[in-house]
């Protein structure tokens, strides 16, 4: 997981979209003095946030060197999420929720960045920046 986060820009202090456009030009940059052309793949996640399911995240936390108690906290944070709908004064069942991890709460983010951990290049030559 090093390797990624050192490729990281969102989710940290010093991170920003800014930072990572400005490292993206400097690839690119570096490359095309290099090279007489270069290919620039984008991919938008911006709902990536939803499609985590929950049962892999977990088999890669538990890779993690993790203190039992966390590793068991987060375990029993994603069993336990559901998601009703009410309407007017009616109030519909609890349907599990087994993927999907909150925006905005603490573990987040750290969440994505373990389930993208083992994201790399297919290439020698490939760069990846996230």
């Amino acid at each position: 997981m090093a390797e990624m986060i050192r490729d990281q820009y969102a989710f940290w202090p010093s991170g920003s979209t800014t930072a990572d456009l400005v490292d993206l030009l400097q690839k690119l940059t570096d490359l095309l003095r290099e090279n007489k052309y270069v290919v620039l793949a984008s991919v938008d996640f911006t709902k990536a946030f939803d499609c985590v399911k929950h049962m892999p995240l977990m088999q890669k936390m538990n890779l993690l060197d993790l203190p039992d108690c966390i590793y068991n906290w987060m375990v029993h944070y994603f069993e336990s999420r559901g998601h009703s709908t009410r309407l007017s004064d009616t109030i519909s069942i609890v349907a599990a929720i087994n993927a999907s991890i909150i925006q905005g709460s603490v573990v987040g983010p750290l969440s994505y960045v373990t389930v993208a951990s083992d994201l790399h290049p297919k290439h020698r030559e490939n760069l990846l920046s996230c």
